[in-house]
């Protein structure tokens, strides 16, 4: 194998020297020609390429490069005679040493350009799988959007049949209330603040007219509110109906004595061991609207009356109540109570639930309680009735503000207007 162009003929030595990098030790055999003392010859050398210096001064006429690195090389050597005068020119001789293959442009080209492929197929295989992985992640959340939009709408579906029953059962419930005529006839100059916390209402009122003298006017707080509420207290209007309008019982006490006993034994049957709270706290009043006297019977349920005297005065009079509900109790064989109290012209009766005082709310998120309900019906006591309304709902909304309504709220009010 040759490494060369050609042989010089002149020199005898290699045209355009090329040798592979595991050919790359050299020796360089070199004389010079001296008549008078040839053992006084000296020589220098370097390879331009390898070093820049001049080696120092030796007899030795050969230079050994036992492996030379890649590169392109000028090797130059002069001689020294006896009289110290070196050529005034030195030899030189060009060859070049090829590196390795894993070394060559081509090579670093090729691993370059194969590092750039590389690198461009990864890019695009991680954006196929990605985009394969977005499309499969779409598909799964098109399919989800689906299953949850079909489920939104049984859900839509089972909510406006629930919601639709629920209006129904609020007519049902409505319809059983005190009509606003039989309140005017009944009592005349009145208010009605009923605000259920939810469509249909634990809460209550009902009203019967006795005779052309007489009516009978309940307020009641059933157990619990929205839907259980709701269904108690029909069966609690269901029961003082059969008392008052189909028993003829026309004594607030009996009514509420036999009320509870019908409510007892719907409820509990012949286990009472099972009884709990169920039931209601009302107030029972019959208005005689002739001579201006109110008999009542109360569960856990005050009336307060405010008497405007001549000399312009107001007193808040608390009528007293029973502490035991409408239901089972430990008291459950003891009466209630029949009260009578002989009312002025002028005189304002309410009767209400516990809803309004116990709304949390106010600027220390706290209930509004009895205390505060006095004062406020005792300020706004001389105004008309219809004010006196607008009035305590504005206060119950404001004291309310962004807080859920915690229960019903129920106020009956009435003002004591003799007949002639």
């Amino acid at each position: 194998m040759t490494y060369c162009d050609s042989i010089s003929r002149s020199t005898g030595l290699p045209i355009n020297l090329d040798l592979p990098f595991d050919k790359s030790s050299i020796t360089f055999s070199f004389i010079a020609v001296s008549l008078s003392s040839p053992e006084k010859v000296k020589y220098t050398y370097k390879i331009v390429g390898l070093d820049d210096n001049w080696c120092p001064p030796q007899q030795n006429p050969e230079a050994i490069y036992p492996s030379l690195p890649p590169g392109s090389y000028t090797f130059s050597v002069k001689a020294m005679n006896s009289d110290g005068i070196w050529d005034p020119s030195p030899t030189t001789f060009n060859f070049r040493v090829r590196p390795p293959w894993y070394k060559t442009r081509w090579f670093y080209s090729i691993f370059i350009t194969s590092i750039i492929l590389l690198i461009i197929f990864f890019v695009k295989y991680r954006t196929s799988k990605i985009i394969r992985e977005k499309e499969k992640l779409e598909l799964v959340v098109q399919l989800r959007t689906l299953e949850i939009r079909k489920q939104k709408d049984i859900v839509e579906e089972k909510r406006n049949e629930i919601l639709s029953s629920i209006n129904y059962a609020k007519r049902i419930q409505d319809a059983l209330l005190a009509t606003n005529q039989m309140l005017r006839v009944g009592l005349n100059n009145h208010f009605v603040l009923f605000k259920p916390k939810d469509i249909v209402s634990g809460d209550f009122y009902w009203g019967s007219i006795i005779d052309s003298e007489k009516f009978i006017l309940v307020t009641a707080d059933s157990t619990g509110h929205g839907v259980p509420g709701a269904i108690m207290s029909i069966l609690n209007i269901s029961c003082l109906s059969d008392c008052v309008v189909t028993n003829k019982m026309y004594q607030p006490n009996e009514i509420l004595n036999q009320t509870r006993a019908k409510i007892v034994n719907y409820l509990y049957n012949e286990d009472l061991s099972e009884a709990g709270k169920d039931g209601m706290d009302c107030s029972v009043l019959i208005y005689n609207r002739i001579n201006n006297q109110i008999t009542y019977s109360s569960a856990n349920h005050p009336i307060w009356i405010i008497r405007h005297h001549p000399n312009e005065e107001k007193e808040l009079i608390e009528l007293t109540c029973d502490k035991m509900p409408v239901g089972w109790h430990v008291n459950f064989n003891k009466p209630f109570t029949k009260r009578e109290l002989n009312c002025i012209d002028g005189d304002i009766i309410y009767t209400f639930t516990d809803g309004f005082a116990d709304q949390f709310g106010g600027p220390s998120d706290k209930k509004f309680k009895y205390t505060n309900l006095k004062k406020l019906l005792y300020s706004i006591s001389h105004k008309e009735l219809n004010e006196q309304r607008s009035i305590l709902e504005a206060t119950f909304e404001d004291w309310k503000g962004k807080n859920e309504q915690t229960d019903d709220v129920l106020m009956i009010a009435f003002r004591v207007e003799g007949y002639s």
